[in-house]
């Protein structure tokens, strides 16, 4: 991987602002990165944004890489345009943090593998909570030599405190509905903590939103994992999901993790998609429990920096291309036992 940067700000663009916004917020906030445009249909939303942050703004990607030239884009757009625009940024030697879910499909996920490996240049998919402190602390934990040793079971509540009303996020070739656009996210924490799927049996069905049918909202799987090394284990995983409307309170938000590991029991907790505290014990008589928190990190900060240093370096990233289209792969899998009533393997 080429390196980027002669020790100066990266020069850095967001297209889309969704969550595009946030990224560019972000990296007007890294001593590292000069935010130098952004990018939306709408080019309206793209001139106030721009406002903000004094930067140049385009409602054309193509234009905007032309014009602002910039060494490092994040991609915010809806997946189905992620793999044409990571072509069209690598080509012109740019490198991608692509938003999650990485592409609509497993094929666009590796159509966007290659061009980046084929241009040489950083390709890392969005998925902040390999960032988060509580679980990049359990991994720490859960190596073979850590204090709980390998993980052999997880439990997990991850149910969304909303429902989108965006056409592009319930549309199967899009978004993929709430499993694919938002339990990704839950689908890679599995991965960066238990390994590579090997089946899943769920059961999923739309609920409270009729006109979404038949895109499944809610979902209960089961499954089964191969352990980050085979040799300490297989994972069983079981999970709860939904995206089911406004909760009444703050507390019916929260998102929660259960891990039984090799020689101890941890969770890791904290509002939905803001996990902040870990509490841990040893599976011993009398063992101390343990209780960490980080109540102000910023998993989406943590993950611009991080993304930029791969760029200036040519380090390998935490969130790589074919760890977000392992993700894809879990989550169509996920809908597809949920519509066939079949457990599928991987």
């Amino acid at each position: 991987m080429e390196r980027a940067g002669d020790g100066g700000p990266l020069r850095v663009a967001v297209i889309g602002l969704g969550i595009g916004k946030t990224h560019a917020d972000r990296y007007a906030r890294l001593p590292g990165a000069e935010l130098v445009a952004v990018c939306d249909l709408d080019g309206r939303l793209a001139g106030r944004v721009a406002g903000e942050h004094g930067c140049a703004a385009f409602d054309d990607p193509a234009r905007l890489l032309e014009e602002a030239r910039p060494q490092a884009v994040s991609l915010c757009t809806p997946p189905v345009a992620h793999p044409p625009l990571t072509a069209l940024c690598a080509g012109r030697g740019v490198h991608v943090l692509a938003e999650k879910p990485m592409a609509s499909t497993v094929e666009g996920c590796q159509a966007m593998i290659e061009a980046c490996r084929r241009h040489g240049v950083v390709l890392m998919v969005g998925h902040k909570k390999r960032f988060a402190p509580p679980l990049l602390r359990l991994r720490v934990l859960t190596e073979p030599g850590g204090d709980l040793g390998p993980v052999r079971q997880v439990t997990v509540k991850y149910m969304h405190p909303g429902l989108s009303a965006s056409a592009w996020f319930w549309d199967e070739a899009d978004g993929g509905g709430p499993v694919l656009e938002n339990h990704v996210h839950a689908a890679d924490t599995l991965g960066f903590l238990a390994g590579a799927p090997v089946r899943v049996y769920a059961e999923g069905d739309t609920r409270f939103v009729p006109e979404r049918a038949p895109q499944p909202n809610v979902a209960a799987y089961a499954g089964r994992f191969a352990g980050r090394d085979p040799a300490d284990g297989d994972v069983i995983v079981s999970v709860g999901y939904g995206m089911v409307g406004p909760f009444p309170a703050r507390p019916l938000g929260e998102e929660r993790w259960w891990f039984a590991c090799q020689r101890g029991v941890a969770e890791v907790a904290g509002p939905f998609d803001n996990l902040q505290q870990l509490t841990w014990a040893v599976r011993e008589r009398g063992a101390a429990v343990r209780e960490e928190t980080w109540p102000d990190a910023d998993p989406f900060l943590l993950e611009l920096e991080h993304f930029l240093d791969c760029v200036r370096t040519g380090a390998p990233p935490r969130a790589p291309g074919p760890a977000g289209m392992q993700a894809v792969r879990f989550c169509l899998g996920v809908k597809e036992s949920a519509r066939t009533g079949r457990a599928v393997s991987f």
